[in-house]
Protein backbone atom coordinates (compact mmCIF):
# COMPACT_ATOMS: atom_id res chain seq x y z
CA UNK A 1 0.00 0.00 0.00
CA UNK A 2 1.25 3.27 -0.94
CA UNK A 3 1.69 6.16 1.29
CA UNK A 4 -1.12 7.96 -1.05
CA UNK A 5 -3.51 5.19 -0.76
CA UNK A 6 -3.10 5.61 3.38
CA UNK A 7 -4.03 8.89 3.24
CA UNK A 8 -7.31 7.55 1.69
CA UNK A 9 -9.85 6.53 2.97
CA UNK A 10 -13.37 4.90 2.11
CA UNK A 11 -17.28 6.46 2.75
CA UNK A 12 -19.73 3.96 2.69
CA UNK A 13 -22.15 6.62 2.91
CA UNK A 14 -21.40 8.38 -0.46
CA UNK A 15 -19.22 5.06 -1.48
CA UNK A 16 -16.49 7.08 -2.49
CA UNK A 17 -12.47 7.47 -1.96
CA UNK A 18 -11.65 10.62 -0.13
CA UNK A 19 -8.40 11.88 1.28
CA UNK A 20 -8.22 11.91 5.26
CA UNK A 21 -9.08 15.62 5.79
CA UNK A 22 -12.44 15.04 4.59
CA UNK A 23 -13.32 13.06 7.35
CA UNK A 24 -13.69 14.73 10.86
CA UNK A 25 -11.60 13.38 13.41
CA UNK A 26 -11.87 10.78 16.27
CA UNK A 27 -10.34 9.63 19.08
CA UNK A 28 -12.09 6.33 19.49
CA UNK A 29 -10.62 4.87 15.68
CA UNK A 30 -7.81 3.41 14.50
CA UNK A 31 -7.61 5.97 11.92
CA UNK A 32 -8.50 8.47 14.08
CA UNK A 33 -11.15 9.51 11.96
CA UNK A 34 -14.50 9.52 11.60
CA UNK A 35 -16.40 6.42 9.13
CA UNK A 36 -18.41 8.87 7.17
CA UNK A 37 -16.78 12.23 4.94
CA UNK A 38 -17.73 15.61 6.45
CA UNK A 39 -20.09 15.86 4.35
CA UNK A 40 -22.19 12.95 4.90
CA UNK A 41 -21.85 13.54 8.37
CA UNK A 42 -23.72 17.33 7.91
CA UNK A 43 -25.90 15.85 5.91
CA UNK A 44 -26.71 13.19 8.29
CA UNK A 45 -26.77 15.86 10.90
CA UNK A 46 -28.89 18.06 9.29
CA UNK A 47 -31.63 16.08 8.47
CA UNK A 48 -31.82 14.47 12.12
CA UNK A 49 -32.07 18.37 13.18
CA UNK A 50 -34.47 19.60 10.71
CA UNK A 51 -37.17 16.50 11.48
CA UNK A 52 -37.72 16.91 14.90
CA UNK A 53 -35.91 20.24 15.68
CA UNK A 54 -39.21 20.96 18.26
CA UNK A 55 -37.95 17.69 20.46
CA UNK A 56 -34.45 18.82 20.10
CA UNK A 57 -35.16 22.00 21.09
CA UNK A 58 -36.96 20.99 24.18
CA UNK A 59 -34.67 18.35 25.48
CA UNK A 60 -31.54 20.94 25.27
CA UNK A 61 -34.03 23.61 27.02
CA UNK A 62 -34.68 20.58 29.63
CA UNK A 63 -31.05 19.68 30.20
CA UNK A 64 -29.74 23.18 30.29
CA UNK A 65 -32.17 23.83 33.01
CA UNK A 66 -30.08 20.65 35.52
CA UNK A 67 -28.02 21.00 37.69
CA UNK A 68 -25.75 19.02 35.44
CA UNK A 69 -26.60 20.91 32.20
CA UNK A 70 -25.49 24.22 34.20
CA UNK A 71 -22.38 23.20 34.83
CA UNK A 72 -21.42 22.15 31.54
CA UNK A 73 -22.28 25.70 30.14
CA UNK A 74 -20.51 27.11 33.03
CA UNK A 75 -17.72 25.14 32.03
CA UNK A 76 -18.16 26.06 28.75
CA UNK A 77 -18.41 29.48 29.26
CA UNK A 78 -15.36 29.62 31.41
CA UNK A 79 -13.44 27.58 28.82
CA UNK A 80 -14.46 30.38 26.43
CA UNK A 81 -13.01 33.21 28.18
CA UNK A 82 -9.82 31.88 28.79
CA UNK A 83 -9.03 30.99 25.79
CA UNK A 84 -10.37 34.44 24.26
CA UNK A 85 -9.49 37.32 26.57
CA UNK A 86 -9.48 39.85 24.69
CA UNK A 87 -12.97 38.81 22.68
CA UNK A 88 -14.38 38.68 26.53
CA UNK A 89 -12.55 42.10 27.30
CA UNK A 90 -14.78 43.48 24.53
CA UNK A 91 -17.25 42.33 24.74
CA UNK A 92 -17.58 43.02 28.52
CA UNK A 93 -16.44 47.13 27.41
CA UNK A 94 -19.33 46.95 24.76
CA UNK A 95 -21.87 45.48 26.99
CA UNK A 96 -20.83 48.52 29.85
CA UNK A 97 -20.83 51.01 27.47
CA UNK A 98 -24.25 50.71 26.19
CA UNK A 99 -25.50 49.90 29.86
CA UNK A 100 -24.16 53.39 31.12
CA UNK A 101 -24.92 55.11 27.37
CA UNK A 102 -21.81 56.30 26.34
CA UNK A 103 -22.30 53.76 23.11
CA UNK A 104 -25.24 53.90 21.23
CA UNK A 105 -26.80 51.00 19.67
CA UNK A 106 -27.52 51.53 15.79
CA UNK A 107 -29.51 49.52 13.37
CA UNK A 108 -27.88 46.87 11.27
CA UNK A 109 -25.71 48.83 8.94
CA UNK A 110 -26.30 46.38 5.69
CA UNK A 111 -30.04 46.09 5.98
CA UNK A 112 -31.42 48.54 8.82
CA UNK A 113 -32.71 45.29 11.51
CA UNK A 114 -33.15 47.00 14.97
CA UNK A 115 -32.01 43.60 17.08
CA UNK A 116 -28.25 43.86 15.85
CA UNK A 117 -24.70 42.58 17.29
CA UNK A 118 -21.38 44.56 18.09
CA UNK A 119 -19.28 43.42 15.45
CA UNK A 120 -15.10 43.97 16.19
CA UNK A 121 -12.42 44.36 13.42
CA UNK A 122 -9.62 44.58 16.34
CA UNK A 123 -10.68 43.35 19.72
CA UNK A 124 -8.01 45.71 21.21
CA UNK A 125 -10.05 48.85 19.55
CA UNK A 126 -13.28 47.99 21.70
CA UNK A 127 -15.67 50.75 21.10
CA UNK A 128 -15.10 50.36 17.23
CA UNK A 129 -17.30 48.20 16.25
CA UNK A 130 -19.90 47.59 13.10
CA UNK A 131 -23.51 46.57 14.02
CA UNK A 132 -25.08 44.18 12.32
CA UNK A 133 -28.24 42.23 12.22
CA UNK A 134 -27.13 38.28 13.55
CA UNK A 135 -27.66 36.89 9.90
CA UNK A 136 -25.14 39.46 8.15
CA UNK A 137 -23.01 39.30 11.12
CA UNK A 138 -22.90 35.05 10.55
CA UNK A 139 -22.65 35.88 6.48
CA UNK A 140 -19.65 37.96 7.91
CA UNK A 141 -17.71 35.55 9.58
CA UNK A 142 -18.40 32.94 6.63
CA UNK A 143 -17.10 35.15 4.03
CA UNK A 144 -14.17 35.74 5.97
CA UNK A 145 -13.59 31.86 6.65
CA UNK A 146 -13.98 31.29 2.96
CA UNK A 147 -11.61 34.11 2.12
CA UNK A 148 -9.09 32.45 4.34
CA UNK A 149 -9.26 29.22 3.00
CA UNK A 150 -9.51 30.56 -0.30
CA UNK A 151 -5.70 31.84 0.28
CA UNK A 152 -4.46 28.54 2.02
CA UNK A 153 -5.47 26.65 -0.87
CA UNK A 154 -3.57 28.97 -3.37
CA UNK A 155 -0.62 29.33 -1.25
CA UNK A 156 -0.44 25.43 -1.17
CA UNK A 157 -0.28 25.32 -5.08
CA UNK A 158 2.52 28.36 -5.18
Amino acid sequence: MTTQEKEMKHCPKCFTFKPLDYFLKSKHTKDGVYGWCKTCTRQNSSNGYYKNREKRSAQIKKYAKTKKGRAVSMRASMKWIEENPKKYLAYLAVTNAKRIGFLKVKPCQVCGDLKVNAHHEDYDRPFEVLWLCPAHHKKLHIDKIEGIKSLLVSEKKV
